[in-house]
């Protein structure tokens, strides 16, 4: 299926005006604020919330920044989201109008967290922050007013959620509901769509690799090791139901693709739209969608990595997350 003709136009804009620099080439602080430009460029005018709070978590020898993000004045549940970048890239900022259009979307109290970035804080600052955020979650819930509580999460983030889904039973935290978006589940070099989609849809193939290298160092056997690679992990029987949305033209779609397939083979826990295939039919964007075990599974063929970022730019990128955040919701509702 065809490449979106809105984000064919958005891409062909970038590379007119030399915007395609690949990551590595530029220094940390430039690409930092490239990322943190397209976050708020993609979402310019974000939905109002209920309010936003600036807090600090203790997380020991270093406090974590986290922005608290009502979608509506007593929700009912709170999100825990980490946003993507690479592990190296992002920011409370930059993530701020996504942060926003999914708390609006969902009337959840959303937790935006500022975890460590590599190359200066290597594998597994970014899990510790993450599970650090996830305790406090847990701890603050009855101070906060919630009772559900749930993980997101996009590309590294989506990573980082799946982590923290896996570890959350251990931690005595039970979770209704992950929703990962494009996430990089499986950081192994062998996904087909590396190959197939590794030129001229935003993220790269190379930009990929080097991302993961600055992660993790040149340690292969950390790929093993399902904190940093969640595809390893071999008890999976605790995870939440679990959404996973895909892009078509992504390479690292398949690693999404890949952790929603073992999902699915999980016994089914939590509950799915009776009215799924029509949300799908009605949803505004080309999408593929199945529920089965432990997860839903979206796939939206037309889409590049990172639509969530640009909801406001694309609309098909826009429904997406409309039809991702919509079931979120529903999720959370019946927990």
């Amino acid at each position: 299926m065809a490449l979106d003709p809105t984000i064919a136009s958005l891409l062909e804009q970038l590379a007119a005006t030399g915007a395609t620099t690949p990551v590595y080439e530029l220094s940390l602080a430039d690409a930092r604020a490239g990322l943190d430009l397209v976050g708020t460029i993609g979402i310019a005018n974000p939905p109002a919330v209920a309010r936003v709070e600036q807090r600090t978590i203790d997380a020991g020898d270093h406090a974590i920044a986290a922005e608290l993000v009502w979608g509506s004045e007593a929700p009912r549940a709170a999100l825990l989201f980490v946003h993507g970048g690479g592990f190296v890239l992002g920011s409370l900022r930059g993530y701020g109008p996504m942060v926003r259009h999914l708390a609006a979307s969902t009337g959840a109290l959303v937790v935006s967290l500022d975890y460590r970035l590599a190359p200066e804080h290597r594998f597994p600052a970014a899990v510790d922050d993450t599970l650090h955020g996830l305790r406090w979650l847990a701890a603050e819930r009855d101070a906060l007013g919630v009772s559900v509580l749930g993980v997101v999460g996009d590309s590294a983030g989506g990573n980082l959620a799946a982590v923290a889904s896996i570890a959350a039973p251990s931690e005595g935290i039970d979770l209704a509901l992950a929703l990962e978006l494009y996430p990089a589940t499986d950081l192994s070099e062998d996904l087909a769509s590396l190959e197939r989609f590794g030129e001229g849809y935003y993220l790269t193939a190379e930009e990929a690799r080097w991302f993961a290298s600055q992660y993790l160092g040149d340690d292969e056997r950390l790929l093993a090791d399902w904190r940093a690679n969640p595809m390893a992990a071999t008890d999976l029987d605790d995870l939440p139901l679990t959404i996973v949305a895909t892009a078509g033209y992504d390479p690292i779609g398949d690693a999404g693709r890949r952790w929603a397939a073992r999902l699915a083979a999980l016994e089914p826990r939590g509950s799915v739209p009776d009215d799924l295939d029509e949300r799908l039919r009605q949803a505004g964007v080309e999408v593929s969608g199945w529920a089965r075990g432990r997860v839903i599974s979206l796939d939206f063929p037309t889409l590049v990595h990172g639509f969530a970022s640009i909801a406001q730019l694309a609309p098909a990128a826009g429904a997406a997350c409309e039809l991702s955040y919509g079931l979120a919701a529903w999720v959370l509702e019946r927990a």
